[in-house]
């Protein structure tokens, strides 16, 4: 499978198959001798082919960089970033770089050779590399769009719900009443931080801070250069995500302390939308082309980096944090960053390690088992086999969520391949099969009796804590 995904021919498979293909169910099993890096291809693949339904209107690169081949994530990248470079060029061009659909990305694909490729990122790096002066308009208009934004929010519903799931959940990790009443708390703070606006908007905070501020989005275009290099030159030997943000906004004169944080909060902004997060500008009504382009590449540009370090068989993937050995590439390292990055904002506000991390994975739990968009139904795992390849993404995200709620409080947390691959089978291990009901109602939590019965029923089927149990062990 790590070589079939490489292969025009079985992509353009997935992409063009039928409706009525796409809409069946696919059970994906664990067997002992199964590779994790190559079961994960399994499942991405699954899940790259039902995506590859939605229309044109839904379909977004957030959902067509999941599937992890080299070949169609650089060619999804260079055809997005063609459409950003037309619209530089010619200013009333009706590129769209904000939606491709399917038929037009897999005829790049047949078209694009290593040539083209570095004409490509060389054009992104000569316009990130010209001086392009945003306006002090620009500025104006964000930072009053993004804050009433933020006021139009209303947190009392999920503070509310937060603490109430919060009082079962991290009872579920915790055995002392000060540390459930602690985390109960911290998951209600971070239900209402995370819970986004109408617009899709959080971090309101991050957003107003980060790209108001010339002096860093001068930093983030050499990044963005940085990782159109590395693309380029397919340079991913020791190279992470979190150390080329670190090491730009040092030799951009910023303390270490200061920049430390600032690669966390930076990674934040760009894991609250996943590879959809340049995207956020336009739908506040105040579009940028010079900055969206920039965001662009810093969101999905990571994800081509990881494809090209598992092709050339490197155990740690460029978008993950160098001590932790995570060979499965899901096509959302936003997962363990969320996580990780709330149990460290709550270590910094004296929760212990213990209470931040729980609350951090109590919300993940929340998330997995209770959301309802973005391609997620929360009433599916009732309704499918076991190991459904819906199922097994939901493990495969409570897994990194784990990890990352660990690592955010424990930043020199060492994870080797053998953990790695130990916590990764514990979970699915313990996982037990559940009466199904083809019926079955989406989580509400309108419905707070129903919603608890039905999430023990859902707790059986992906056994959440597992994972989380054997982290603990490993710090104490």
């Amino acid at each position: 499978m790590l070589k079939r995904k490489e292969d025009i021919d079985y992509i353009a498979q997935l992409v063009s198959a039928s409706p009525e293909l796409k809409k069946q169910n696919y059970s994906t099993p664990l067997f002992n001798n199964q590779l994790i890096s190559n079961y994960c291809v399994t499942t991405g693949s699954t899940v790259f082919y039902k995506e590859s339904l939605l229309d044109n209107v839904t379909t977004s690169v957030w959902s067509q960089m999941k599937f992890p081949s080299e070949k169609w994530r650089i060619s999804v990248f260079l055809s997005y970033l063609k459409k950003f470079q037309n619209r530089f060029l010619i200013k009333d061009s009706n590129d769209n770089y904000y939606s491709i659909d399917h038929g037009a990305l897999l005829e790049d694909l047949t078209k694009i050779d290593d040539s083209d490729m570095l004409k490509v990122l060389n054009r992104s790096i000569n316009i990130l590399n010209e001086k392009h002066q945003i306006s002090d308009v620009f500025h104006l208009r964000f930072n009053a769009l993004i804050e009433a934004d933020k006021n139009s929010k209303n947190d009392y519903f999920s503070n509310f719900s937060g603490f109430l799931a919060g009082n079962y959940l991290c009872s579920e990790l915790l055995s002392s009443a000060e540390d459930r009443n602690a985390c109960s708390k911290a998951v209600s703070w971070i239900v209402s931080t995370s819970t986004p606006t109408e617009k899709q908007i959080v971090f309101h905070n991050l957003w107003k801070r980060l790209v108001s501020d010339p002096k860093v989005i001068e930093i983030y275009s050499k990044i963005a250069i940085k990782v159109l290099t590395r693309i380029q030159q397919k340079n991913v030997n020791n190279a992470f995500w979190f150390d080329d943000i670190y090491s730009e906004f040092v030799n951009g004169g910023f303390s270490q302390e200061t920049s430390n944080q600032m690669t966390w909060d930076t990674i934040a902004l760009l894991s609250s939308g996943g590879g959809n997060t340049y995207r956020k500008l336009a739908v506040l009504g105040v579009g940028n082309i010079y900055i969206e382009h920039i965001l662009f590449i810093l969101s999905n540009g990571p994800l081509v980096l990881d494809t090209i370090t598992q092709n050339k068989n490197i155990s740690k993937l460029y978008s993950y944090p160098q001590e932790v050995n995570i060979s499965c590439d899901t096509g959302k390292p936003y997962v363990f960053w969320s996580s990780a990055y709330f149990s460290r904002e709550l270590k910094k506000a004296s929760y212990t390690n213990l209470q931040a991390a729980s609350a951090s994975y109590s919300v993940q739990k929340i998330y997995q088992f209770g959301f309802n968009d973005g391609g997620r139904d929360s009433s599916l795992p009732f309704k499918v086999a076991q190991f459904d390849n819906y199922n097994n993404r939901i493990r495969q995200d409570l897994i990194m969520a784990s990890i990352g709620s660990y690592y955010g409080v424990f930043p020199e947390l060492n994870i080797s391949n053998q953990e790695f691959e130990k916590i990764f089978r514990n979970l699915f291990s313990n996982s037990e099969g559940i009466q199904l009901n083809p019926i079955e109602d989406a989580v509400t939590i309108k419905n707070p009796v129903a919603a608890l019965q039905k999430y023990k029923k859902w707790s059986k089927l992906f056994a959440p804590n597992s994972s989380f149990s054997i982290l603990k062990e490993k710090v104490d």
